[in-house]
């Protein structure tokens, strides 16, 4: 997606979660042996004195819950003011970059790449830079920075957020900021039809009838 006479594609700065563990560890000391105590009488049997035996804690053994992730290939539309301004073909790979094609012309520039990552649980940011040139597509003019953050359906099938579109000259300067809509819509291998209804198998209705 480019913009500012090329159409810029979509991106988001990268926010780095890291995880900590803890581990549990369970001692069990046995330092009493049995002991014995001698009747003062003779015939009396002596008596053994027994460790209890130690409690049983139970497990929770139930597996904890798989989070989807956005690893995979989506059809994603980009909203402004309810419009839709650009769509398509997006590939998150599972090595945390990213590359989208979407339907603006060969010429300027329809395929884009980015760098993604995990921002906070079924939440992920991503990072588009893109160069910009002039309006005859000849001279470099300066450099765009498109950048999402985006939300996973907990069933891993769509996601929702926003995109934000810098564009800046080589002097720093800010000469464009546009802030839009997305959504996308995870593209599956099997069952397109039922996925995806639409007259071309494997399309979502969606890109069809824009």
């Amino acid at each position: 997606m480019k913009t500012f006479q090329s159409t810029v594609t979509a991106g988001m700065t990268a926010i780095v979660f890291a995880a900590l563990f803890a581990g549990a560890a369970n001692a069990n000391c046995n330092v009493a042996k049995p002991g014995y105590l001698q009747a003062s009488h003779r015939g009396m049997p002596a008596l053994s004195i027994k460790q209890p035996a130690p409690a049983l804690v139970p497990q929770d053994t139930a597996p904890a819950a798989v989070e989807p992730s956005i690893a995979g290939y989506w059809y994603v539309r980009f909203f402004a003011e309810g419009q839709l301004v650009d769509d398509g073909f997006d590939l998150w790979h599972g090595d945390g970059t990213e590359v989208l094609n979407d339907t603006s012309t060969p010429s300027s520039g329809n395929v884009c790449i980015g760098v993604w990552t995990k921002a906070a649980p079924l939440t992920y940011a991503l990072k588009h830079p893109t160069w910009i040139f002039d309006d005859a597509g000849v001279n470099l003019i300066g450099v765009g920075i498109i950048r999402e953050m985006v939300m996973l359906d907990p069933g891993g099938n769509s996601f929702t957020g926003t995109t934000t579109v810098d564009i800046y000259d080589f002097s720093g300067n800010t000469v464009y900021h546009a802030v839009s809509d997305l959504t996308g819509t995870r593209i599956s291998a099997t069952d397109d039809q039922a996925a995806y209804p639409s007259p071309i198998p494997g399309l979502p209705a969606s890109i069809v009838n824009r």
